[in-house]
């Protein structure tokens, strides 16, 4: 966690230059493990080598915004909401429910965009403005702009909201979005087209399980190809 928030600032400015991108396991083990403020030397060690490699990964020369850099993780601070907290002592429980949060927010909706970009019909990964009508429809699923930063909400809403009468209406924009994707569909899609307010509470549940059913079966399905996917277009370095 102290190794993902000092680098935190470093992934958004990464993710919104570039978009998703897809890394290794063992890329994911020398980051967790690598101190990435700390790059002076000219060392051939295979330790150097890996945190140059974390490193180019992140912050690219073609980055946008080469004023972001991460922080250093030794003995500093842990970061969040503009309170320090005591480095190697793990934040109290709700600090830490916030960045998993936050965390998980961002993973869903970047794993909803590439999955969108394997799944839809006829869609043209070269074309700009198809990618970005598409990023816009699946925006519409969130209560905020989940692609870039993302605050903390001070209740639950949109796909989360406690009440399912609430959360119908970014149910429906998933299946807007879903409607696109290649195979059959569940008859049920149909209440996408209607209005909230006039679907009884129990095809309001039997809506809902199927979206997230549909939704995760076609990711299942899929994962294999989403990974080639995401390597061959979104590359790490």
């Amino acid at each position: 966690m102290r190794r993902k928030q000092s680098s935190r600032d470093t992934w958004i400015a990464r993710i919104a230059h570039k978009g998703s991108f897809a890394i290794s396991g063992q890329h994911w083990c020398n980051f967790l493990a690598t101190d990435l403020s700390s790059l002076s030397g000219t060392s051939d060690t295979k330790t150097a080598k890996h945190r140059q490699e974390i490193h180019d990964i992140l912050m690219p020369r073609s980055s946008s915004d080469p004023a972001v850099k991460p922080r250093s993780a030794v003995g500093e601070p842990l970061v969040w909401q503009g309170h320090n907290y005591q480095p190697d002592v793990l934040p109290p429980e709700n600090v830490v429910c916030q960045i998993l949060w936050e965390l998980y927010e961002l993973n869903f909706t970047r794993e909803f965009l590439s999955l969108d970009c394997c799944a839809c019909q006829n869609l043209d990964l070269t074309d700009n403005e198809q990618l970005l009508e598409r990023q816009s429809l699946i925006l519409k699923c969130f209560a905020a702009n989940a692609f870039m930063y993302i605050s903390l909400p001070n209740c639950n809403s949109g796909l989360a909201a406690d009440i399912l009468q609430e959360r119908l209406p970014y149910l429906q924009c998933m299946v807007h979005v879903m409607k696109s994707w290649k195979g059959t569909k569940p008859t049920i899609f149909y209440l996408a087209h209607h209005w909230p307010q006039s679907i009884p509470d129990q095809q309001a549940k039997e809506f809902e399980a199927v979206v997230v059913k549909y939704y995760c079966q076609l990711f299942l399905a899929t994962s294999d190809v989403l990974l080639k996917f995401l390597i061959a277009f979104f590359p790490c370095s």
